[in-house]
Parts: C-alpha cells; sequence; structure tokens
C-alpha cells in the first residue's frame, strides 16, 4: 500500500471578486476579463473611487488566455512583457492603458487576474463555509470538533509540531499514537510497533520512525484538526482531540526487516482502523478516521474481507473518511461490450512486467500485438485458463526477439454475480511498448469484458493504429475508497498556486480549470459493479499546513522544501507550514467538517453522514446529474451541513442562508437583534420550534445601527428557527 501520490502544479489563486456595477464604466471587450482586472483599468482612468495610477506605475500582472502561435506580436504590440507560459495561458505584465487594446485582439481570449492570495489553510474553510460554522453564526453554538476524536493513519508524523497544541499553546491535543514501524516493541501487545498514551509519552516520542523519508502524515492532520498554534494556518476540526496511527507504505520497505515484511498488510491497517476507534470509545467521544493513502484494488479475492472489516467496525460516532486517488492522468479501463466483437487500445509501461484485471460473464481472447516490422501477436483464451490456479503462457516476437510470459490467475468472482475474475501479470524481456508500439485487444464474441491496468501500465489510445483506441477514462478510484461504507472524497481547484518562502509564486493550473471544477488527477468512477464514486469533493489543491521540522531537518535539499510557504521558531526547533497538493489534502477537509458534525450528533452513522453529503452539497453545475463519477453529490458545505443535522431544514419554507442585515442573540427570555446597513423600515421576526410550529411573531422597526430586544413567550428548552425578514431574508438557530 502506498500514499496517494501528490501533484505539485504551479498555478495562481483565483478569488471572486463582485464588480457587477463597474461592467457599464468603460467600451470594449470587457467580457474577457475578470472583475479585478475591469476594476483596474476604472480606476487607472480616475473613474474609480482611487485612481491606481497615483500609487502604482499603472501596469498589472495578469492571466492571459492566448493562442500561442499570434500570441507574441500581441503582447509586443501592446507593451506587456511575458513572465511565464503554460500552453495558452500566459503571465504577463501589462500596461492599464493597453489593456482596452489586448482584449480586443482576436488572439486573445481572457485576461484574469485577482487579489494576492492569501496561502493559508483558512481559505479552505472559507471555501467549504467551516469558517462560519466555527463563529457559531446562524447556528446555536460555535462548533470547532470539540469533545470529537479526529483519528489519522498515515505516514510521516511531526509530532511534536505546534500546530497539535491549542492555539494558545496551552495544552497538547494527540492523546495516543500507535507506531506501527517503532523498533522498540518489548511490552508492547501489538502485531507491530508500538503505541504511546498521554501527552507526555507521545511529546517524548517526537515523531514516527519514518519521519526522515515523509511529511505527509504532519500535513494531513494539520489540514483536518490543526490549531494554527494562534497562526491563520487552522484546520477545520481544530479543538478536537487527535489519535494518530502511523503504518507502513511501499517506500518504507528500507525500515522493515525482511522477516516482517509480510506483518504489513491491509490486515494491519485494519487494526489501524480499530485503534482509533477504540481510543474514542475509551474517552467517550465519537471519532472520524481520516485516510489519504490508497491501492490498485484487487476486489474478490483480495479485498472482500477488508471491505466487510470496515463495513463493520464503522457504525454510529465511527465514520472513515478516504481519498479517492489521484489516477485521473492515466487511462486505465478498456471495456468490450457484449454487442461488440472487439476492442483494443495501446499499452505504455515503464518496466518489463505489467499487470491487469480482467472481469467477464463469457469467454474471451486477449491479444499482446507488437506493432513493428511486422505486427507480431501472443495470444491466449479464458477457456484455456484454469479456475482457482495460475496458467501460463510463453510467446515470442519474431521481428524483435522479444519473449512474453504471461500468468493467469483465474477465480469466480464472489461479488459480482456471474462474473469471473482473472489476474494478469505480464513478464517482458524487454519494457513492454519502449522498443515498438504494443497494443492489447479483447475479443469475445457475446461476452462483457472489462479489461483493467492495475499496476506498471497505462493505456494510450490511437497511439499507432487510430482504429485501437477504445480505452476510457475514469474506472480508477483506489482501494480503501470503492468500499461501500467509506466517505470517498475527490479534489477540487481552488487554490492553483501560492508564494513559496523563497518569494517564488509557484504557478500551474495547465488545464485553465475554473475554482470548483473536479481537479484534473482526482480519481472518478465508476466501480466495477457500475456504483458511483466519489462521494464528494472537497478542495485539494495547494492546500497550507504544518509540515515536519524532521523530514526538513533530514532532507535541506529535497525539492518539496520549496513548497514552504513560512518558517518559524518553537521551543528550540525549526518548524514549516507548506503547501500540497492532492485528493490526499481533500480527504482530511471533509473529515474535519465530519469531526462538526459529530459535535453537533455524536451517534451519526456512513449512512447519515451521506445523507447530509446528499442533501447539503454545492452543486457547481446545475444542469448535471448528482450523484456523478467525477464529483459524487457535489462539494462539501460544512454550514450547510450543520443546519440540516441541527434541523432547520425541515422547517418549511425557512430560508437555509444567514439574513444579511441583522445578527441575532438569544439571553435571558429575550431576541436581541442588531441591524447593520438597513434602511428604515419595519421587518417581521418569526420564530419556530424545529418541528415547524411557530412560537412567536412579531414586526420591529430596524434601520442601520439599531438593536432592538424582543421578547419572547416561556419555551421548553431547545434550539429554535427564528426568521428576519430583512433584505433577501434569512434564518439562524438559537438555543433557548
Amino acid at each position: 500500500m502506498m500514499p496517494v501520490k501528490i501533484f505539485r502544479f504551479r498555478v495562481l489563486f483565483f478569488v471572486a471578486v463582485c464588480a457587477t456595477s463597474l461592467l457599464s464604466a468603460f467600451a470594449g471587450d470587457r467580457h474577457k476579463m475578470s472583475a479585478l482586472v475591469r476594476r483596474a483599468v476604472i480606476e487607472a482612468g480616475g473613474h474609480g473611487r482611487r485612481a491606481v495610477a497615483a500609487k502604482s506605475p499603472g501596469r498589472i500582472c495578469a492571466f492571459v488566455r492566448a493562442n500561442p502561435a499570434a500570441a507574441d506580436s500581441v503582447f509586443r504590440a501592446n507593451g506587456c512583457t511575458v513572465r511565464d507560459r503554460r500552453g495558452d495561458i500566459f503571465i504577463a505584465d501589462i500596461p492599464l492603458a493597453g489593456i482596452n487594446s489586448l482584449a480586443a485582439a482576436r488572439a486573445v481570449s481572457r485576461i484574469e487576474a485577482s487579489l494576492p492570495a492569501r496561502p493559508t489553510t483558512d481559505t479552505t474553510a472559507v471555501i467549504t463555509s467551516a469558517d462560519i460554522a466555527s463563529a457559531g453564526i446562524s447556528l446555536p453554538q460555535a462548533f470547532t470538533g470539540k469533545g470529537v476524536v479526529l483519528g489519522i493513519m498515515d505516514v510521516g508524523f511531526d509530532l511534536t509540531h505546534p500546530t497539535f497544541y491549542t492555539s494558545d499553546l496551552a495544552s497538547y491535543r494527540v492523546g495516543a499514537f500507535w507506531d506501527q514501524l517503532d523498533r522498540d516493541t518489548v511490552g508492547s501487545g501489538f502485531p507491530v510497533g508500538r503505541d504511546y498514551r498521554g501527552a507526555e509519552a507521545v511529546l517524548a516520542k517526537q515523531c514516527s520512525a519514518d519521519a526522515a523519508l515523509h511529511s505527509h502524515g504532519t500535513h494531513t492532520l494539520g489540514i483536518a484538526a490543526g490549531s494554527g498554534a494562534g497562526s491563520r494556518y487552522r484546520g477545520i476540526a481544530f479543538d478536537s482531540e487527535i489519535c494518530a496511527v502511523s503504518n507502513a507504505v511501499t517506500s518504507d520497505i528500507v525500515l522493515i526487516d525482511s522477516a516482517d515484511i509480510y506483518k504489513y498488510t491491509s490486515a494491519t491497517d485494519a487494526l489501524g482502523f480499530k485503534y482509533l476507534f477504540d481510543y474514542a470509545d475509551s474517552r467517550g467521544m465519537p471519532c472520524v478516521a481520516s485516510f489519504s493513502e490508497g491501492y490498485h484494488p484487487g476486489f474478490d479475492s483480495e479485498d472482500s474481507l477488508y471491505c466487510e472489516y470496515l463495513d463493520r467496525i464503522c457504525g454510529p460516532g465511527h465514520i472513515i473518511v478516504t481519498s479517492a486517488g489521484n489516477e485521473s492522468l492515466y487511462i486505465k479501463h478498456l471495456p468490450k461490450p457484449a454487442y461488440r466483437p472487439s476492442a483494443g487500445t495501446f499499452v505504455a509501461c515503464g518496466d518489463r512486467r505489467a499487470s491487469f484485471r480482467a472481469t467477464s460473464d463469457g469467454p474471451f481472447g486477449i491479444s499482446i500485438v507488437a506493432f513493428g516490422a511486422s505486427r507480431d501477436t501472443v495470444s491466449f483464451g479464458s477457456s484455456s485458463c484454469i479456475e482457482d490456479s495460475v496458467t501460463t503462457f510463453h510467446g515470442v516476437f519474431p521481428s524483435t526477439g522479444q519473449t512474453v510470459d504471461i500468468e493467469v490467475l483465474r477465480y469466480h468472482s464472489t461479488v459480482y454475480a456471474g462474473d469471473t475474475v482473472y489476474y494478469i501479470t505480464v513478464n517482458s524481456s524487454v519494457p513492454i511498448g519502449s522498443d515498438v508500439p504494443t497494443a492489447v485487444i479483447v475479443d469475445g464474441g457475446r461476452a462483457d469484458v472489462s479489461l483493467d491496468a492495475v499496476a506498471g501500465a497505462m493505456f494510450i489510445n490511437g497511439q499507432a493504429d487510430p482504429a485501437l483506441a477504445d480505452a476510457v477514462a475514469g474506472h480508477n478510484i483506489l482501494a480503501p475508497g470503492c468500499f461501500p461504507r467509506l466517505i470517498t472524497v475527490g479534489a477540487a481547484m481552488h487554490r492553483p498556486g501560492f508564494g513559496n518562502y523563497l518569494g517564488e509564486w509557484v504557478f500551474t493550473n495547465a488545464e485553465g480549470l475554473s475554482p470548483g471544477e473536479r481537479a484534473a488527477y482526482s480519481s472518478m468512477g465508476p466501480l466495477p459493479d457500475g456504483t458511483v464514486k466519489p462521494d464528494v469533493v472537497a478542495p485539494g489543491n495547494n492546500v497550507i499546513s504544518s509540515y515536519s521540522s524532521f523530514y526538513i531537518e533530514q532532507n535541506p535539499d529535497a525539492s518539496d522544501i520549496n513548497s514552504c510557504v513560512e518558517f518559524f521558531d518553537f521551543r528550540g526547533r525549526r518548524y514549516a507550514w507548506a503547501a500540497d497538493t492532492g485528493t490526499s489534502m481533500a480527504a482530511p477537509v471533509v473529515a474535519g467538517a465530519v469531526a462538526l458534525w459529530l459535535q453537533a450528533v455524536p451517534t451519526l452513522t456512513p449512512e447519515d453522514v451521506m445523507e447530509v453529503i446528499k442533501a447539503t452539497s454545492h452543486r457547481r453545475n446545475g444542469l448535471a446529474d448528482y450523484p456523478n463519477n467525477e464529483y459524487g453529490y457535489g462539494e462539501i458545505n460544512v454550514h450547510a451541513g450543520l443546519l440540516h443535522l441541527l434541523g432547520l431544514t425541515s422547517v418549511y419554507g425557512l430560508s437555509t442562508d444567514s439574513p444579511r442585515d441583522v445578527s441575532v442573540t438569544y439571553s435571558d427570555g429575550r431576541l436581541r437583534l442588531a441591524f447593520n446597513g438597513l434602511q428604515s423600515r419595519e421587518v417581521a421576526v418569526r420564530v419556530y420550534s424545529l418541528s415547524g410550529r411557530k412560537v412567536h411573531e412579531s414586526v420591529v422597526k430596524a434601520a442601520g445601527g439599531t438593536t432592538v430586544d424582543i421578547p419572547l413567550p416561556s419555551l421548553p428548552p431547545g434550539v429554535y428557527a427564528v426568521q428576519a425578514d430583512c433584505r433577501g431574508g434569512g434564518s439562524v438557530l438559537i438555543r433557548i
């Protein structure tokens, strides 16, 4: 098992700026300009409240999407200096006086800039509305994860990082830690490693055994539960109690005695999840476990028990959130429907060994074809493969001398009725597809066959023959994210860049994605049985969080140190905040969200969490069907989820938005309404029980800057909804 791969990109962060009042202030191709670019042009011309020219040299650094063939001449003609280029996206230094002319050029389709990005985790909190939840806005209390255990299993922990203290640094929050790679196993009672209980013991441990190899766990835990240590880099459930497990991944093999290799399996990981839940139970708290690792699922003979085990340990107050994987940059699925006689594509492999998995409801054949001087072919048929055993085939490509040995393990599916599974391993004398293009073709009459590249290979459509282009995207959710009761998280693009500690702007987004779009790497469904995955998406690009001081200390020249945005000292050690990208980062965002929901309802089951996700996630495309295999039910919305759990959405006709012009508090039998930005008018105020019964209604005279107290009748203790019909309307929850 290995951590989900992390892809680093270099892009700037787009912040939406509302400037609708500026649209008619000047002529030109304003539809090509972002709001901030339009505003800059207006202010430079002296039409705005402040003129840029008075404070700047009259230029703007912006993104420009332009046809590369004509871009150079267009930029020169308009006095622009290009700072960077990624495909048809340029970063250019542009004279404000020349933007209208630049926008009018046919080669230019878009000019964008935004307010300077804040490279902080609290941007993630804003996107997911967790900041509103932690502030208690429109809620009967603040939700910060207090009384909930945030469990995490990962690699590379710096247990001394100050973000794992409370924000005032007065108390340490990691209550227990199991290091599965710890060599001090005397008296541990664990199959591998040992655990440490209590703040003193955990702090004395300092870091996981693999801290010199990774910082992954330090980062993901900070996203889910970091306090920020008084800084602005705060996680989602920053008041939660923490329990952590450091497991083993592929690259940890150097730390494991060869005799112990097979002690580290998916079963060991399953025990890690159990450890997290057991600790929470001992504390009398609910637990959400965050897991940002994944592997290519074997299903059936390899994964059915793991899946069932996790299904059984999940339940009320026991939730597992996991990453979908970062596999969508690679095409790995080749379907051969029953109505087609054959399907084919090409194979790319940097190694001499590649593995595939086929499922079929009938007989089929596979041919491996080398497109050299002649089309050399090695074929085998499923009918030659003996069930529950390994069948071997040998072949030679005469024109190249390449030899191929194929092993096929055939077994009947225990999960998908009517299907037989074939695990195929191809061993070649040279790297597959390196000397000549190599195709794989599936044929089989009326059989419905699916072939997946499991390890060491991917598919390339039409490489040497346009007719062989049948591989499709998706079908690449990693395990355990493919398990039904786990909450599986994909990544959305929100921050395509950040400024690092060297003063460099790290810039990517070569795909030109808009905020909220699924990140190009984020794995997509469906699962082999057609189930939709992921379940939800969350911000995953350039999320800023804690970084391991031990990793930095041991790897001062590592390239990922350039992802650090800020260094600071604490009790004699040098610590950092850093950016990272991947579904590894999105999963702990959702885990933190679930921790806040568990604070509201500690008995939530995985099915309850899915119901909240289904009811409240943000859906950026109103015309699309949800759930779908890119976004699941949409993007996580922490605040909307809390309103749903607390019952606001059960009251028919009430707005789930907060009122814009009034804040509402309750004390000693009275509602206090503080108005702001509102012209003098009468405002209707209604109070409802969460059963939907109206328990009070009154009309008050309101104006900006005024405060009005409303006495309420004697009411039973509980949560009530208050609706104030100010501009746009809105509702809040209060506790009586």
